[in-house]
């Protein structure tokens, strides 16, 4: 086991830069501003930031504009939490977010996000933690006093490579899912919301579908602003609702409990495992491949997904919604969690503390209908979509163990770079 020499965070050339205290007023269009709940799964989220102005970007960077490779640590609400910067793009923090950047003399920048997610790292944070009423926190005057065990630099180049190419790898699977979901979605609203090939057809312009599709399509809409014999129907035609769950009788000894605080825009983030006398009350509902599952509580939150795999059970917090025929996985994926209604069941939940819908109401969302045959030919299109998403998802998440393994072997020395090279291979 190698023998590195401890050092605190400001003996090692890592700053610490404090952000603004204080929120500026959201724009239309402007400047990236992350926040807390834009740090998600040690990355940034960028999509579902918040646009501030000009003037206000200019006084939120004043101290420090974020840059590559620094680090944004959360002092609050889940304090200790990091995420890199892994783009040169211009964005202002939140409150409670600070930065770390290295300069490189002891630490290299490029190892500074695996220093900051290593266990040592936990061990600072649970000592210099301030217990809270409603929230934990990080004091700004502490972190730099966290003392860690600091590799020479060349170890600390061939352990970046090592994680870095993994978590690259989870990067690229990320990135494509987020093309093919977009494909999959615009599809849908071409065939199912806009009906585009249809009003082509009546406006006698070109085809762009190949032949056998293009002519499954009606020629002309009907008084009702749909394609001629189709039916304005709801899910409840192609799905059921909540077809299946355990019983005192029925269950597995242990459950792969998925929770709605784990499910955020289509991913199942991890799975709880629990024993059947263990298992939360509300761990309940099967969970098959193909089903669609949409969280009924603060849906606007995004909490759904698409089931890919065996063996999983949801939470009674999900509508289930269970395709009729296999042929219609993908168009009900895109119906039930298109953004227009997933906006749509945010306006409807009601309640207090934790505003909800009724499973109902999901599978009361509204969509058109058409021929069997074109359902058939959506499914030959976006199905191999959603297959590639769901394939893509489980290699990320291989990976996402083999660097979750080696990232605690590596930062303790118990396992030489050499070996870990042939392990991440």
């Amino acid at each position: 086991m190698a023998s590195w020499e401890p050092m605190s965070l400001q003996q090692a050339g890592v700053t610490l830069i404090d952000c603004v205290h204080a929120t500026p007023n959201p724009v239309v269009s402007g400047y990236p501003y992350i926040a807390i709940p834009q740090m998600t799964a040690g990355r940034i989220d960028f999509d579902n930031a918040r646009q501030i102005s000009a003037e206000d970007f200019a006084a939120w960077t004043r101290k420090a504009r974020p840059r590559e490779h620094d680090i944004i640590l959360s002092r609050r609400t889940n304090p200790g939490v990091t995420a890199p910067v892994r783009t040169r793009a211009d964005f202002a923090l939140g409150q409670n977010l600070v930065l770390l950047r290295a300069d490189g003399v002891h630490v290299l920048p490029e190892f500074l996000r695996w220093l900051t997610t290593s266990p040592q790292w936990w061990t600072q944070i649970e000592k210099f933690m301030n217990v809270g009423a409603i929230f934990n926190s990080l004091r700004c005057a502490d972190v730099p006093n966290f003392v860690l065990p600091i590799p020479p630099l060349a170890d600390q180049r061939l352990i970046a490579g090592i994680l870095s190419a993994l978590d690259e790898k989870i990067e690229i699977n990320r990135q494509m899912n987020e093309t093919l979901e977009a494909s999959a979605r615009a599809l849908f609203r071409d065939w199912f919301v806009d009906f585009s090939p249809t009003r082509a057809k009546a406006e006698c312009r070109h085809a762009y579908l190949s032949p056998d599709v293009w002519s499954l399509f009606p020629d002309r809409l009907g008084d009702d602003g749909v394609p001629e014999g189709w039916a304005v129907d709801t899910l409840a035609a192609i799905s059921t609702l909540n077809p299946e769950a355990w019983s005192t009788k029925s269950h597995p000894d242990e459950l792969s409990y998925v929770d709605l605080s784990n499910t955020k825009w289509g991913y199942i983030e991890r799975t709880e495992r629990y024993g059947w006398t263990d298992a939360p009350s509300r761990a309940r509902r099967v969970l098959c491949p193909g089903d669609t599952i949409v969280g009924t509580v603060r849906p606007g939150n995004g909490s759904y997904a698409y089931v890919g795999e065996h063996g999983l059970t949801g939470s009674t917090g999900f509508a289930v919604l269970r395709p009729r025929y296999e042929r219609d996985r993908a168009v009900l994926w895109c119906a039930a969690t298109s953004p227009e209604n997933v906006e749509r069941l945010a306006h409807l939940a009601d309640g207090g503390a934790y505003p909800a819908v009724r499973p109902e109401a999901v599978l009361s969302t509204e969509i058109v209908i058409p021929q069997p045959e074109i359902l058939s030919a959506f499914s030959r299109s976006a199905g191999p979509m959603l297959e590639q998403i769901e394939a893509n998802k489980i290699e990320s998440r291989t990976l996402a163990a083999t660097r979750d393994t080696l990232l605690p072997k590596l930062m303790s020395g118990e396992i030489c770079v050499r070996d870990a090279e042939a392990l991440a291979a």
